[in-house]
């Protein structure tokens, strides 16, 4: 959270408080691959005219890595 201590001489729509939180899961059904889903929630209030706006929104993001195991890699097959 972000507060703002406004003066009298200041608009009525200036910012006075901000608020912000978010939550997210990550899972990892197998190797190299991530799903996670993440909650994010903001609000704005403005200084002193009675008004302020929330936002809130859902994302979801898939992650995978493409690698090649090394473990082999310099060993003589012959």
């Amino acid at each position: 959270m972000l507060k703002i201590e406004n003066s009298d001489l200041q608009s009525t729509r200036a910012f006075k408080r901000g608020q912000y939180g978010l939550i997210n899961f990550r899972y990892h059904p197998v190797t190299n691959m991530v799903l996670a889903i993440e909650y994010q929630y903001g609000r704005r209030d403005n200084f002193s005219d009675g008004f302020y706006s929330t936002g809130n929104k859902i994302q979801l993001s898939f992650e995978f890595h493409f690698s090649k195991n090394s473990q082999n890699d310099g060993e003589n097959t012959s």
